[in-house]
């Protein structure tokens, strides 16, 4: 501040100054934002004070870039309405005072651009401003410069969030080149060019370079950044998010628990990636079956988004949306209803009515509806996702062909079968064009088919389509001969697979044909044992409870007929041995790995180690299947 002594005017010191912003830096650099913040307000109040009588461009720049400091620490804080008038003001002054063609100009567009793609959702505005950015730190610091690279890094990341993954991954292996370059491996601009790879590599479907991505990122950042930090955090989330889609639950829960943890000893409670973290954790709830501690989540993350976003935010409406599933698991459709609806209005009222979120918005609803059994109102609804989806996509997009399996759903509820084979085989015909006869998908709509046909009574056309749907799920198995069962190997979905057989076995009973019959259901218990058994129990067994119990009582049943009609005690003993079976079901799972603790000195470690084993042996066998039908969809994160 100024002071007098006598007539003389004693200036402050612009080094006070300097060194007020460079402990903002400092802060800044290991995501102490309230700190920096207050640092960086100390130095906007010097040079400030300085400006009224040295009103030169470097007194102006150098305040200039305390008002970008103070928007991004706020930016980080979640007050970006705050961040917002700080970056505006820098950016405006900016360019009146230097036009176009100065760095801190840059800046303030790329820190602007930040707030349009967080806080707003408004990724072309986003993608103005980081354009902007990168105009001039290319013509100013050519086209090795960390700061291009840093814009290189952030076009790129609004191209992965409007899906355009080749595009993401050109931007930001650009920016990694040149952070190498200029940083050398162990730089925290390195990590986040990884993580970025990552994150893409992941919706492109490719988890293993996507988790090894990951796994550099943590590396850099444990080798560079406080423990503490958010960037450390946020690859735990996101290796989490990994482990979710692997099938790992426990790793998962575990690494979004570790991200947790940073996140609310630097945050506190109410910030964005506390949501973020707590909605991670819900839905990695919701798919263990544990719906309390899900909605819990799903709960806490909905109040924050509300705090820091308000009530019209995408965010929120993606909480809303995630409550809302979680009822419908429940089976509390109202409440179901009720968050689905108020997701649908914020949707609406910030993407308008043709967006494909907003068709799966409907879609929700619609499925929520044909619980309820308002069978009018449910396909309504799943007509109003058809519509905005066959005008966004045409007829070959598979979240048409979801459309039309509800519509066919809904129509084989109300029993007009004709008009439900008609829905089925549309959305059939869609996932051969796009996946090929080899998908879990495609066998799921055989099956409807079938079934339908069952229900029609024409048997023939029911086993044709069981066996069509068996077929669809086994490589190299082709046989239509409806007498004829695959191999328990190369099986892209033995879930899918279990049920094929069930329906099938179901159709033969309608005929009669009880031998045939049983031989089915030995070979669904023999398929039971390997998912229970084999390298796929980690990431299916937690669904196969009602399934497995089904497929027993209806064995034992059907051996029990088999023997009052012929009086061949086989039957009998056959009925007591799928008795057994199930029984041993029960057991198993937890025994094994007791007894190789207890008595066969195996360590933990390894058994963890084996366990992590069969889970990429899952992972790996799927992919071969989806590689080799030649598709690779995947939605990360």
């Amino acid at each position: 501040m100024i002071q007098r002594q006598s007539d003389a005017v004693i200036f402050p010191d612009t080094a006070l100054a300097a060194n007020y912003f460079a402990k903002a830096k400092a802060f800044y650099e290991t995501a102490q934002y309230d700190s920096s913040l207050v640092y960086a307000e100390k130095a906007k109040h010097e040079y400030t004070t300085i400006s009224t009588y040295d009103d030169s461009d470097e007194i102006w720049e150098l305040l200039l870039q305390c008002y970008n400091l103070i928007g991004t620490n706020l930016t980080h804080l979640d007050k970006h309405d705050s961040a917002l008038t700080y970056l505006t003001y820098a950016l405006n002054e900016g360019l009146k005072r230097f036009g176009e063609s100065n760095l801190t100009v840059a800046k303030s567009y790329n820190n602007i651009g930040m707030i349009y793609q967080r806080y707003h959702n408004d990724y072309a505005r986003a993608m103005e401003f980081f354009q902007q950015a990168l105009s001039i730190r290319t013509r100013l610091l050519g086209d090795e410069h960390a700061d291009v690279g840093a814009s290189y890094g952030n076009i790129g990341w609004i191209h992965y969030l409007q899906g355009d993954n080749e595009r993401a991954l050109g931007y930001t292996r650009r920016s990694l080149k040149i952070r190498l370059g200029v940083f050398g491996e162990y730089h925290w601009t390195v990590g986040d060019s990884y993580q970025q790879l990552g994150g893409i590599y992941g919706r492109k479907g490719d988890l293993d370079r996507s988790m090894g991505y990951f796994r550099k990122a943590l590396s850099v950042y444990r080798e560079v950044l406080n423990p503490d930090h958010m960037l450390i955090a946020m690859c735990y989330r996101n290796l989490s998010l990994s482990y979710y889609y692997k099938g790992d639950y426990e790793r998962a829960l575990n690494t979004s628990r570790e991200a947790l943890s940073i996140y609310l000893r630097l945050f506190g409670e109410s910030h964005r990636l506390i949501a973020t973290n707590y909605n991670t954790l819900g839905i990695i709830y919701q798919r263990i079956g544990d719906y309390d501690k899900s909605l819990d989540f799903h709960k806490r993350a909905l109040s924050i988004r509300r705090q820091v976003f308000g009530e019209f935010h995408l965010d929120v409406a993606g909480s809303y949306t995630n409550i809302g599933n979680v009822y419908s698991n429940r089976g509390d459709f109202e409440n179901a209803l009720d968050y689905h609806q108020m997701s649908l209005s914020i949707t609406l009222e910030i993407l308008g009515e043709t967006h494909p979120r907003v068709a799966r918005n409907y879609n929700n609803i619609g499925v929520v509806y044909r619980y309820m059994g308002d069978h009018e109102l449910a396909f309504e609804y799943y007509n109003k996702a058809l519509s905005i989806r066959t005008r966004l996509f045409g007829e070959l997009h598979p979240d048409v062909a979801v459309s039309q399996t509800n519509i066919g759903l809904h129509l084989y509820d109300q029993g007009d079968y004709d008009r439900a084979l008609e829905y089925y085989q549309r959305a059939l015909h869609t996932g051969i064009q796009l996946d090929g006869e080899k998908h879990p998908e495609v066998s799921r709509r055989y099956r409807s088919i079938a079934r339908t046909y069952l229900r029609k009574g024409d048997l023939d056309s029911a086993l044709q389509y069981s066996q069509k749907s068996l077929a669809s799920l086994v490589s190299g198995f082709d046989d239509l001969n409806v007498y004829s069962n695959p191999p328990l190997e190369g099986i892209s979905s033995e879930l899918y697979l279990l049920d094929a057989f069930k329906l099938k076995a179901e159709i033969f009973t309608h005929l009669s044909d009880l031998e045939t019959v049983l031989n089915i259901y030995e070979l669904s218990a023999d398929l039971i044992d390997q998912i229970r058994t084999g390298y796929k129990a980690e990431g299916s067994k937690l669904f196969l409870g009602e399934k497995v119990s089904d497929v027993f009582q209806h064995a034992i049943q059907t051996s029990l007929a088999l023997y009052e009609t012929t009086g061949d005690d086989e039957y009998k003993y056959r009925a007591f041995g799928f008795a057994e079976k199930s029984k041993a079901a029960v057991l198993q799972d937890g025994l094994t790995e007791v007894r190789a603790v207890q008595f066969s000195n195996i360590p933990r470690d390894l058994l963890e180690d084996e366990r992590q084993l069969r889970i990429d042996i899952a992972y790996y066998e799927n992919r071969v299947q989806r590689e080799t039908r030649g598709t690779g969809r995947f939605r990360y994160g």
